[in-house]
């Protein structure tokens, strides 16, 4: 066949397919599993708006001070009243911090220390622990803050559990996943199977992953995509608009594709062609509003995840309407208190009240405290309490924990593939997120993001301390330990 009849055919073909700007998409429902198809228009992700909760409005600094020794003193006064008749009830909230390992810990330890377990709340809210009939689930395990302890202290006290991380891997590996998520279904509709938790239902990858959503489901991203992934021949459709002629029609598509790839030929996988730089994220206010000091705001209550019962379901039940809770503190007086923290540093007054509250909290409320960097040591603990709690436990450690653990982990690197194997260099060589990349990280960028999280990087400093001396009495006590490492498995 000749120039001109090639020619031809790809003009039949483009016209069959339709304009670039509208790329084809494909997916569909899977048998025998209830679908739902989210925010997409012809394929294409809608527009994404963050709205914080505080309305935007920054506070005075003598007004953020006023507001916060306000708040201790009435979290002080609650704490107090309910201590008099404090007594320890069945109840387990685990405050899972994102990205800290916690669903290692609640699968293979945690949830065979109880026979009773809450229902699933890492989507929707399904208690409300203001209500005597709610306390007695067993273990509750969410992204939900300290709020929700809160609430169950009208009955007494429940044992605590959390998890914490250097605040650089953890912001870092939510940047990662984040992109990686949105990866999966990168130039395809979003599908959720609601017979699971959905990941894009889970705080704060509900806006997170839709942000990433859009800003890669764009033509200029996915025909990269295609063609870096398939090349002239599996997809033709998008090798005119990839391999333009940089003419005066042309100009724009060809400078996008000029400067993605020389972009990409550093392998920088914070600065990739294919979605938002590290850098630029980190100075968006979404970004600095769910992730900076996070697992601090989770311990004092004044995350950005407000505490909302919804009776019904997004994954494995009909919708339900979210319903306002009796909470210790607002959505709005919260994210007024984040605004306060990160706008007026570290040495401020406010930062100073906030800061100390923290370590009280971490220091008298936290029965059972685990470190991401120790994860073999804390697994040891958390099997070691659970069986002080309840000594008709069944064994916890052994063959079956390493095959969770060795599932677990195989089921995640298997989901990560799924979305990296969609980010590729200009070559076809895959992306990669990981320690390796992390410990590349300029330096710089590193004491940016440790700078910025400063009270989550104290709290953690405090964490180790606490955990070191709590970790020997537990030796002395005889506690059995994880015998194969689960670091090197993960």
């Amino acid at each position: 066949m000749g120039i001109a009849g090639y020619a031809l055919v790809l003009a039949g073909l483009l016209r069959a397919l339709g304009s670039p700007k509208e790329f084809p998409v494909a997916g569909g429902k899977e048998k025998g599993r209830p679908q739902q198809d989210m925010d997409f228009e012809k394929g294409r992700p809608q527009t994404f708006n963050y709205s914080a909760a505080d309305g935007g409005k920054l506070l005075s600094e003598e007004k953020c001070l006023s507001l916060t020794q306000k708040w201790v003193k009435t979290q002080e006064k609650r704490i107090g009243a309910a201590q008099k008749e404090f007594k320890d009830i069945e109840l387990a909230i685990f405050l899972h911090v994102p990205r800290t390992a916690g669903r290692s810990v609640h699968r293979c330890v945690l949830k065979n220390g109880f026979q009773d377990k809450c229902d699933k709340s890492y989507d929707a809210l399904r208690y409300n622990f203001s209500d005597p009939n709610a306390i007695n689930c067993g273990l509750f395990v969410s992204h939900q803050d300290h709020r929700i302890i809160d609430q169950a202290h009208s009955f007494g006290r429940p044992w605590v559990v959390t998890m914490l991380r250097d605040p650089v891997g953890r912001v870092l590996s939510s940047y990662e996943f984040a992109v990686e998520v949105a990866a999966r279904r990168l130039g395809y509709p979003v599908i959720c199977d609601l017979t699971k938790v959905c990941t894009r239902h889970v705080w704060p990858w509900t806006h997170l992953v839709p942000y990433f959503d859009v800003l890669m489901n764009t033509t200029e991203r996915v025909a990269t995509m295609r063609y870096r992934k398939h090349g002239q021949t599996a997809y033709p459709y998008y090798y005119p608009y990839y391999s333009a002629t940089c003419s005066a029609t042309d100009s724009e598509k060809c400078a996008h594709r000029q400067e993605a790839d020389i972009l990409d030929e550093a392998r920088d996988p914070y600065n990739c062609s294919m979605y938002q730089p590290l850098e630029d994220f980190l100075a968006m206010d979404m970004a600095q509003d769910l992730l900076d000091n996070a697992a601090t705001f989770q311990v004092l209550g004044l995350s950005e995840l407000t505490p909302e019962l919804n009776q019904g379901s997004w994954s494995g039940g009909s919708p339900g309407e979210d319903t306002p809770l009796p909470l210790s503190t607002s959505a709005k007086f919260a994210g007024a208190m984040r605004r306060c923290s990160r706008t007026y540093g570290q040495e401020s007054e406010v930062n100073k009240e906030l800061m100390k509250y923290a370590l009280h909290r971490l220091e008298n409320y936290v029965d059972v405290l685990l470190l991401h960097e120790r994860l073999d040591d804390s697994m040891s603990a958390a099997v070691h309490l659970l069986r002080q709690r309840n000594p008709r436990s069944g064994k916890i450690l052994g063959k079956s924990f390493q095959a969770c653990i060795s599932h677990n982990a195989d089921k995640m690197k298997a989901r990560k593939q799924k979305g990296m194997e969609n980010l590729l260099w200009k070559d076809g060589e895959q992306n990669y997120f990981g320690d390796k990349t992390r410990k590349g990280l300029a330096a710089d960028r590193v004491e940016s993001i440790r700078k910025r999280n400063w009270m989550d990087t104290a709290l953690h400093k405090r964490a180790v301390e606490l955990f070191d001396k709590r970790f020997q009495r537990y030796e002395a006590e005889g506690m059995q330990k994880v015998k194969k490492s689960v670091k090197k498995i993960m």
